[in-house]
This record gives structure tokens, C-alpha cells and sequence, in this order.
């Protein structure tokens, strides 16, 4: 079982498509997943609902992952005890998180095995991990746990690797946080996912999306496992 939080102050960030990829791949891989959207927009849920009626409609043999909107969840205790459920009840929990710091964040990312803070090349994005952080480590403090962070950079142009962002980055990893190695480049398969629900490491395993999505995948697992799971290879370990 692990649970992950996605999160950051800085809207547009690439939450959403993050905690979206990567529920799919969990499930392709044969993992029970719940997605919990806290961020007001829900645009976590509507997306994981458009995926799940495209493998129904697909007639693929997936079990279809689970979401909770938080619609009727009025308190943070009301969360917290929701998330410690679905982490009994599911391999693995996603939770997209609102694009602001509050008691919300902090109660998620106690429970969280990785939080993880997606960030572009801008000012506005580097502001949101240093707006996010603290939230992290109070949630370190409260639990008296070592929570991981690792930032994912998102939305990287395809091709070529920016000067300003090689720059952003060489800061970052100087700064003393981590940040994951592959970045979530921008297609125009990731774009549409919004409108059709579509899943490229089910759909088009062999594709460059879905290579781009597997090798975050499995950088992902490898802090929550040591070890690295492949595509169709789920550990009989808790993840």
C-alpha cells in the first residue's frame, strides 16, 4: 500500500495530468487505485470517470479505478479518516490536492509515503515549491515521519532541454530538494486526455507518451519500493 499526494501553491502546474498518468498506470499494472480529489476544481475525478467509461466501453479486463471528490466531506478529520480507509482498502492512493496551502494539505501529506511537487521553468512555479515545502515538512514534524519529496518537472517542450530550464533545475538539485530525472513532456495525446479519457500506457504501451509516462512511473515506485516494477510486473510486496 502507499499513499502519494500531489501538490503544489501554484495553479496549472501539472497536478492533475500527474495523478491522472499515473493512476493508469498503476492500473494497468494490475494495482487496486483510488484517486482522492481535494483540489475544488475536481478535475482529477472527472477525468478518472472519462478514463473508466473508456476501458468499459473498450471492453478491457481493468478494474476500474476508484475516485472520491470529497463532495460530502465537510471537516479535515472527516479526510483523514477517509484516506486512512482507502489506504487499507487500495494498493495505491492519489490524492490531487488544491492549489493553495491549507489544513487540508497538511492533513493529506501526514498521511502521504511521497508527496510529490510538479514545477515548470517560471518564477511563479519555483514560488510554489517553496510555498508548498513548508506544509511538507509540518506534516514531517506532526507525524514524526521522514516524508520523501521529489519535484517532477511538467510540460516540457519536446526535443530539447531548455538553458533556463537545465539552469532552474541545477538550482533546484542545489538547493537541496530532489527532483525526478524524466520530466512529463508535452504531447498532444496528454492535452486531449481531458475530452476522451485516453491512457497511453494502456492504449499505446509502445508509444512515446507512454514511455515518458512509464519511466516517471518508475521512478515513482522506486522510492516507494527500493526496486523498480515494469510494465505487467506488480510486485507481491506492498507498494
Amino acid at each position: 500500500m502507499a499513499t502519494i499526494a500531489v501538490a503544489t501553491t501554484k495553479g496549472g502546474a501539472g497536478k492533475t495530468r500527474t495523478v491522472y498518468n499515473l493512476a493508469g498506470t498503476f492500473c494497468a499494472d494490475g494495482y487496486r487505485v483510488m484517486v482522492v480529489d481535494a483540489d475544488p476544481r475536481k478535475r482529477a475525478a472527472r477525468n478518472v470517470r472519462l478514463f473508466n467509461k473508456r476501458m468499459i466501453d473498450q471492453k478491457r479486463d481493468l478494474p476500474e479505478i476508484a475516485v472520491d471528490d470529497l463532495s460530502t466531506v465537510k471537516t479535515e478529520a472527516e479526510v483523514m479518516r477517509l484516506i486512512s480507509g482507502y489506504a487499507s482498502d487500495y494498493d495505491v492512493v492519489l490524492i490531487d490536492l488544491a492549489g493553495s496551502a491549507n489544513q487540508l494539505m497538511l492533513v493529506a501529506m501526514g498521511r502521504a509515503d511521497l508527496v510529490i511537487i510538479p514545477v515548470q521553468s517560471s518564477a511563479d512555479d519555483i514560488d510554489g515549491v517553496t510555498e508548498t515545502m513548508p506544509s511538507v515538512e509540518s506534516a514531517c514534524g506532526m507525524t514524526g515521519r521522514d516524508i520523501p519529496v521529489r519535484l517532477l518537472f511538467t510540460r516540457t517542450q519536446p526535443g530539447f532541454q531548455t538553458k533556463l530550464s537545465r539552469k532552474v533545475r541545477e538550482n533546484l538539485t542545489a538547493a537541496g530538494y530532489e527532483v525526478f530525472g524524466p520530466e512529463f513532456i508535452n504531447r498532444t495525446v496528454i492535452h486531449e486526455q481531458t475530452w476522451n479519457g485516453f491512457m497511453p500506457t494502456i492504449e499505446e504501451p509502445n508509444g512515446t507518451a507512454a514511455e515518458n509516462v512509464r519511466a516517471i512511473y518508475n521512478e515513482v515506485v522506486k522510492v516507494l519500493t527500493g526496486s523498480q516494477v515494469g510494465a505487467g510486473q506488480k510486485e507481491t510486496t506492498n507498494v
